[in-house]
């Protein structure tokens, strides 16, 4: 298998409603996907959480790349871009750090914390 490196650029938080009756996500993470001895590729990937679910104890979506048509591995690749925005946001979250608390609406913010994460790809899962 070959290497990817996935070079975070920035998290665009549209809107989020933390801790209310309907919980809501609209996210987008700015990366360069880089994989072993090609040139990186810019893509903007979106993520949402799924309708009934719980930001903190729910698997997030994570779009693939729509432009993307290389080599990839689409579990790694989105559980990196999941663990990237919980370090932004939430509990864990270096950018907006929620500790308790209900009803929190976030509109509008970005954070850029750079961060490089590296995966296995498989040379037979290729982008649509």
């Amino acid at each position: 298998m070959k290497k990817a490196k996935i070079v975070f650029q920035e998290c665009i938080q549209n809107a989020q409603d933390y801790e209310t009756d309907e919980e809501m996500l609209d996210a987008r993470i700015k990366i360069n996907f880089v994989v072993e001895g090609q040139s990186a590729t810019e893509m903007s990937v979106a993520l949402k959480l799924p309708s009934g679910g719980k930001f903190e104890n729910t698997v997030l979506e994570v779009e693939w790349p729509k432009t993307y048509k290389g080599l990839m591995n689409y579990q790694a690749f989105r559980d990196a871009v999941e663990h990237y925005y919980r370090d932004c946001i939430g509990s864990q979250g270096k950018g907006i750090h929620i500790a308790g608390g209900s009803n929190i609406i976030m509109r509008n913010n970005i954070m850029r914390f750079p961060k490089t994460v590296e995966i296995e790809v498989d040379e037979k899962e290729f982008g649509w």
